[in-house]
């Protein structure tokens, strides 16, 4: 990331290159979504552990999308799997067509198994 997001580039004097580009963090976990909690086994959220990659976008200019996360990425069926790759598409399809459209959309888009 270190040179991909240098000074005089991506931020600082004449570092406009990200600005005003569109960024959605899509991530797989390998526990539940219960997993990401103040409760839960890894003590965070997913929103405060995507907090430093959403400040890095925001300090470059960039906007900041709702997250795509798949959890369950490690015992995830086949079938399960497919509907999660589909919901996906779906979301980047709609985020292009949005952006012809409207500046952007907000919607949090989780996906588990079951849903």
């Amino acid at each position: 990331m270190e040179k991909i997001l240098s000074y005089g580039w991506a931020y600082g004097e004449n570092g406009t290159a990200l600005h005003g580009k569109r960024l959605m963090w899509a991530v797989s976990t390998g526990g539940d979504a219960d997993s990401y909690s103040a409760s839960g086994y890894n003590n965070f959220t997913m929103a405060q552990i995507g907090t430093p990659i959403q400040q890095t976008a925001l300090f470059c200019g960039m906007e900041w999308l709702p997250p795509f996360i798949t959890h369950d990425a490690g015992t995830i069926s086949n079938d399960a799997l497919l509907l999660a790759s589909e919901a996906y598409r779906d979301r980047l399809v709609a985020e292009l067509t949005q952006l012809k459209t409207q500046p952007s959309i907000h919607q949090t888009h989780t996906f588990t198994m079951g849903s």
